[in-house]
């Protein structure tokens, strides 16, 4: 299946539960914005996606040591590349998340942790709200 995460080839509460990995942080605000709205369209009930969480055994070790994290260049940028997030890594907090969703109709649930203050990996689980 081919599509875009602003236009996904699905019908409206196709899916129960989906998920989006180590995608939405390469992206700005505004195409997150309408992409979770997408997500929303097409899911019923859950949704699951990857974020970068600050407070982690890395991030510390990174403002420890004074290394910034390296921009990220994109050459030439055409379609989606120029929606990227290029100039640096997003992290969120457990309230930039649930604020995230919030504009889609997501209610926060849960933070899965991929390895709990070392990694800053984490998955937030959001339910659909009704209505």
């Amino acid at each position: 299946v081919e599509g875009s995460a602003l236009e996904m080839p699905f019908k409206d509460g196709e899916f129960d539960f989906t998920v989006s990995n180590r995608f939405f942080l390469h992206f700005d605000k505004d195409f997150r914005a309408k992409a979770f709205k997408e997500m929303a369209r097409v899911t019923r009930r859950f949704l699951l996606v990857h974020y970068d969480y600050p407070v982690s055994l890395r991030q510390l070790l990174h403002r420890f040591t004074g290394k910034a994290k390296p921009n990220r260049v994109v050459a030439d940028p055409k379609d989606w590349r120029a929606t990227q997030n290029v100039t640096h890594k997003l992290l969120f907090t457990r309230e930039e998340m649930a604020a995230e969703g919030a504009v889609a109709g997501w209610r926060f649930r849960k933070l899965y942790f991929v390895c709990y203050l070392i990694s800053d990996r984490v998955y937030c689980l959001y339910e659909k709200t009704p209505g």
